[in-house]
This record gives C-alpha cells, sequence and structure tokens, in this order.
C-alpha cells in the first residue's frame, strides 16, 4: 500500500532505491554557548590567573606568550594546573598536554578546540567486564 492509500501495482518501482543515501559526516562539534566567541587569548588569561594563583605570587605577571615552566613551574606544580583545568573547562588533560605548550595562547587552543570533543561531566570510561 502507498502513502495515499492505494493500493501498488506488479512491477512498480521502488522509490526509495531513488532517494540516494546520506552519508555522515563524521562527529559535529558542539561548542556551548558558554564557549560561543571565546577566542584563545580570553581562556589564556583564565589559565594565567590559574597559574598565578598556582604559583601563589601576588608580584608574577603572566602573559599569553608565557611558558608555564620558564616560568618556574615544576612537574609536581603541572599535575596540580591539569587538576585544575580539569575542574575549571570540564575537560581531560594529560601531563603531556602542559609539557607539550609552547606558551599560554597554545594550551589555550587545545583547551579550546578539546571542549568541543569533550563529554558530559560525570561520565566516565568503564573498563569491560569492571563495574
Amino acid at each position: 500500500m502507498t502513502d495515499s492509500g492505494e493500493g501498488r501495482r506488479e512491477g512498480s518501482t521502488d522509490m526509495s532505491a531513488a532517494v540516494p543515501s546520506v552519508e555522515p559526516q563524521g562527529p559535529t562539534r558542539y561548542l556551548s554557548p558558554e564557549w560561543a566567541g571565546r577566542d584563545e587569548l580570553q581562556i589564556a588569561g583564565e589559565i594565567a590567573a590559574i597559574c598565578a594563583a598556582l604559583f601563589d605570587d601576588d608580584e608574577l605577571r603572566i602573559s599569553p606568550g608565557d611558558n608555564f615552566f620558564a616560568l618556574g613551574g615544576s612537574s609536581l606544580l603541572a599535575l596540580d594546573l591539569v587538576r585544575r583545568l580539569e575542574n575549571r573547562f570540564t575537560i581531560r588533560l594529560s601531563l603531556l598536554t602542559i609539557i607539550d605548550a609552547e606558551d599560554m595562547t597554545k594550551l589555550a587552543i587545545k583547551i579550546r578546540d578539546t571542549v568541543g570533543d569533550a563529554r558530559a561531566p560525570g561520565i566516565t570510561d568503564v573498563e569491560e567486564g569492571v563495574l
């Protein structure tokens, strides 16, 4: 039976074959309204504020072009920075992300690009067979 209620005639062509299939183009990146329109300099400013609090130095002035380790950061402080950035931006980062970032702006770009791919807060990976 067709959509109009009429019976289909023998030998009639199946119209679904004439409709092209739509192939997925890959995941669509979603940026929440909180991130819409934000650029890496705004994010770098937030990272700099987190670093300043981490270094606990009121005199320290951090610019977007500064490197975390050149400012006196250590691997232990970098681990704390990862934790604080994960909490602030609700993302997952590795220590290697901090090590590889040439400066605050490059780190901000990585965070901005990661936010669109991040999972919702509270969702964690579970190993198969482990509860």
